[in-house]
């Protein structure tokens, strides 16, 4: 055989590998939709372990952001793999900071072995000693007075599935965060997973347990 014929059938098969590859991501990324992203100040829960039991006078507020979404079957497969769901939280604290923007909070919680369904739920949440530090040690009373916009996108293999935003404009593939970027500040390392605070506990059967790394 020809060396030249040896290599055009080489790449023919890496041409057919990368698209047959392609297409599955494809059709694995287009099985999801977000419907809704909401957010909520609510309160610390009371959880009593035997007899230990103390609390505040006031019980202090947190920011939970409750993300609808559905997935469908699109390769026969009753559960998904690695997703990865990325958050962007826009406060109203521009009038507390330094350089008077607001500040962008940014995290990513993955999720395995997601079913096949609608009203599916993933949450996050910050803290609120995050939350006093970032509006000038007052926690906001209304979820009006604490955030400008929500938005999230879902990855799946890498690739971006679903993007949504709860008031602003999505450009193609990419949200406010990224087009208006330097209108505001980011901040990392503020969105928790369920799993690291105390609602860690609650509500298995409405929210998907996220994937913890040990």
């Amino acid at each position: 055989m020809k060396p030249h014929s040896t290599l055009g059938t080489c790449l023919a098969a890496c041409l057919a590998l990368a698209a047959v590859s392609a297409i599955v991501r494809a059709e694995d990324t287009a099985a999801y939709k977000i419907q809704k992203i909401e957010a909520a100040l609510i309160d610390s829960p009371d959880i009593t372990v035997g007899n230990y039991r103390k609390q505040t006078k006031s019980k202090a507020k947190w920011l939970e952001v409750d993300l609808s979404f559905e997935r469908a079957d699109r390769n026969d497969k009753s559960f998904s793999g690695d997703v990865v769901v990325n958050y962007y939280i826009l406060l109203n604290n521009a009038a507390v900071q330094p350089d008077g923007k607001p500040t962008l909070l940014t995290g990513s919680i993955k999720h395995s072995d997601i079913p096949v369904g609608k009203q599916l739920h993933a949450a996050a949440f910050v803290s609120p000693q995050a939350l006093q530090k970032l509006f000038g040690g007052k926690i906001p009373s209304t979820i009006s007075q604490a955030i400008i916009d929500l938005g999230a996108t879902i990855t799946a293999n890498s690739t971006l599935a679903a993007i949504f935003t709860l008031k602003g404009s999505v450009a193609g593939d990419k949200g406010w965060w990224e087009t208006q970027a330097d209108k505001m500040t980011t901040t990392t390392g503020l969105v928790l997973e369920k799993e690291n605070t105390p609602f860690a506990p609650l509500s298995w059967d409405y929210y998907l347990p996220a994937t913890v790394s040990p």
